[in-house]
């Protein structure tokens, strides 16, 4: 599974080469690591945002939405 992003800084910190600066980022870091043992290979792979990526458009409208 390919997890497509418009935050480097955010798959930055959730990789494994930067410190931990939050609960969240070693909840991620958690997650990911046991998601190969239930049989799920996750990527995270950075896009540009704004750039008609479908959906990405569509992501970012809705997570304004739930941060207001």
């Amino acid at each position: 599974m390919v997890l497509l992003s418009d935050s480097k800084a955010a798959i930055q910190a959730i990789g494994p080469y930067e410190a931990p600066s939050s609960k969240n980022i070693l909840e991620c870091r958690a997650l990911l690591e046991r998601l190969p043992v239930e049989g799920l290979h996750i990527v995270l792979q950075w896009i540009p945002g704004h750039c008609d990526i479908l959906g990405n458009d569509q992501d970012t409208a809705i997570n304004d939405v739930i941060q207001h």
